[in-house]
Formats: structure tokens, sequence, C-alpha cells
């Protein structure tokens, strides 16, 4: 058997800068302390091909109705 967890994170407004700044401190710990040698550019999007990608999943759904 399988089991699913569901998780919930409930982040305020005022708490965005906050959390954004540990979340950075902890992918940079674990990039450079945990997995130095691992090669995470393999990972990097260009802006521009995701936003056209969004875009044409965009198309896709209201063109299949």
């Amino acid at each position: 058997g399988y089991t699913y967890e569901k998780h919930k994170l409930f982040l305020y407004k005022e708490d965005f800068n906050k959390f954004v700044k540990a979340l950075d401190e902890t992918v940079d710990h674990i990039k450079k302390e945990l997995l130095p040698d691992y090669d995470f550019s393999q990972f990097d999007r260009d802006e521009a091909s995701t936003d056209d990608a969004a875009q044409k999943n965009k198309n896709d759904i209201t063109t299949d109705n």
C-alpha cells in the first residue's frame, strides 16, 4: 500500500520576505554543503520559454472545448 499525506503551508503576506530568505538559505546550504558536486544547471529555465510554455498550455485548454 501506498498512502498519501496532505500537507499545507499557510504563509501570510507579512512573512513573505522572511520565508523567502529562509528558503534561499536552505537551498544554498543544500547546494553548497550537501550536494556540492551535483550540477543543478540542468534545471535552469529561460524565463521567456517558461512564459511561452504557459501561454501554449493556456491556449491548449481554451481550444479543447
